[in-house]
C-alpha cells in the first residue's frame, strides 16, 4: 500500500506501508481525495507540534472498503461497502471538561489524523466508524474532501452569532475566510473582505463579499470606518493569524461587537486594554467545529459548485511535495490543491 510519509522538514517519501486491519468499531476507507491546507504546510516545514515521521492529510474523502455488518456512521446511518464518505479527523479524549460538556472540538488532549497521528495521504486508512459521515449522492468525492475546512469556517461564523442586517469584516481570504464570507452572507450579513493578494480579493467577490479591500493599496481601517459608518461593524472574523490583523480587528469592531479569532499563530499581538471594557467587546476563539460535520456537510452540499472552485489544482500522491511547495510560496493562481489517489502524475494539473 502506497503512502506519502513526511520524514523531515520539507522531505516527503513515497513508500510502501503495511495495509491496515479493520478492528472492532472501525471501517477501512479507500482514500479518494485529500485536500491540502496551511496546517499541512506548517507540518511539512517543521513548524508544528508533531513528530516526524508522519503521514499527513486531514481533509479526507473516500469509499468504504471494509466494515462489519450493522456499523453506523456519526449520524446513525448504516455503513456499507462502497459508500462514499468523509472522515472527521478529530480524535477527542472523551473525558476532559470540554468533551464532557459537548465541546470535543476544544478537547484538552485532542489528536488529529494527519496532524498528530497518521492521516489520509495513503491508499487506505482505518477509521472509527463514529468519525465517518456518509455523503449525499449528489456530492462528488473531490469536493467532499472540503468538508473539514468548511466546518472550520462554519463554526467561526456560528461563534460570531451573526444576525441578518449586521455588518461583518473578514480578515484573510484564504479558504477559511472565503467560506466564512459565504456563511455570513447566508445569515443575511453585509460583508467586507480584506486580503493582500489580488487573486484572493477576486475570489472574495465571487463568494459574495459586498466590499473588498486590497491591503497595502488602501488603508484598511479607513475603508472599514467609511463602509461601516458611525458605529462600526458588529462582527470581525480574523482568519489570518497575523498579529497586526488581530490588532486591527480590535480597532475597527464597533461597540459591543464580536471578534472571532480563527487564524492561528505563535506570535503575540498588542492591543489597548482600554478597548475591551470601554467598547465591551467580545473576543471569541474558534477551534475546529463543535458538533461534528453534519451541518457543515449540508452547507457544503448547498454551495458545492462555488466551493469546488476553491480547488484550483490537483495532483497524484507523488506530487504532494510540489503541491506544498507551490502553496507555501503562494504561487499566483494557486488555491486549494487536491491529491487524488487514482492520479499517477507528480505534476500539478490546473482544474478548469
Amino acid at each position: 500500500m502506497k503512502g506519502a510519509i513526511t520524514v523531515g522538514e520539507k522531505l516527503i517519501e513515497i513508500v510502501d506501508l503495511p495495509a491496515p486491519k479493520c478492528k472492532e468499531n472501525e471501517a477501512l476507507v479507500d482514500v479518494h481525495t485529500v485536500t491540502l491546507c496551511g496546517t499541512d504546510i506548517h507540518i511539512w516545514e517543521g513548524h508544528y507540534a508533531c513528530e516526524f515521521p508522519i503521514v499527513q492529510g486531514h481533509e479526507i474523502s473516500g469509499t468504504i472498503k471494509e466494515v462489519a455488518p450493522g456499523q453506523v456512521d456519526a449520524d446513525g446511518r448504516t455503513l456499507e461497502v462502497g459508500d462514499s464518505v468523509v472522515i472527521h479527523p478529530l480524535i477527542p479524549c472523551g473525558v476532559c471538561p470540554p468533551c464532557l460538556n459537548g465541546r470535543e472540538n476544544a478537547c484538552t488532549d485532542l489528536s488529529v489524523l494527519g496532524c498528530y497521528t497518521n492521516g489520509g495521504l495513503t491508499e487506505t486508512i482505518a477509521v472509527p466508524t463514529e468519525r465517518i459521515v456518509a455523503i449525499p449522492k449528489t456530492l462528488d468525492l473531490r469536493t467532499a474532501a472540503l468538508t473539514e475546512p468548511v466546518s472550520i469556517a462554519y463554526h467561526a461564523v456560528r461563534r460570531s452569532k451573526a444576525c441578518a442586517g449586521e455588518k461583518a469584516v473578514v480578515f484573510g481570504c484564504g479558504a477559511i475566510g472565503l467560506i466564512a464570507i459565504r456563511a455570513l452572507k447566508d445569515k443575511g450579513c453585509e460583508v467586507l473582505a480584506i486580503d493582500t493578494v489580488a487573486d484572493r480579493i477576486r475570489s472574495a467577490q465571487v463568494c459574495g463579499a459586498d466590499r473588498v479591500v486590497l491591503a497595502g493599496v488602501e488603508s484598511v481601517e479607513e475603508v472599514v470606518a467609511a463602509w461601516a459608518g458611525q458605529f462600526g461593524p458588529e462582527i470581525v472574523i480574523e482568519a489570518t493569524g497575523v498579529p497586526q490583523c488581530f490588532e486591527s480587528a480590535i480597532n475597527v469592531v464597533g461597540c459591543t461587537g464580536r471578534v472571532v479569532a480563527v487564524g492561528i499563530s505563535e506570535h503575540s499581538a498588542q492591543i489597548p486594554l482600554r478597548s475591551l471594557p470601554t467598547k465591551e467587546i467580545e473576543i471569541l476563539g474558534s477551534r475546529n467545529c463543535e458538533g461534528g460535520l453534519t451541518e457543515p456537510l449540508k452547507f457544503l452540499t448547498l454551495h458545492q459548485k462555488l466551493f469546488s472552485s476553491l480547488i484550483t489544482h490537483q495532483t497524484g500522491l507523488s506530487g504532494v511535495s510540489l503541491a506544498l511547495e507551490q502553496m507555501a510560496r503562494r504561487a499566483s493562481g494557486v488555491g486549494k490543491i487536491a491529491v487524488l489517489m487514482d492520479m499517477a502524475t507528480s505534476e500539478l494539473e490546473t482544474i478548469s
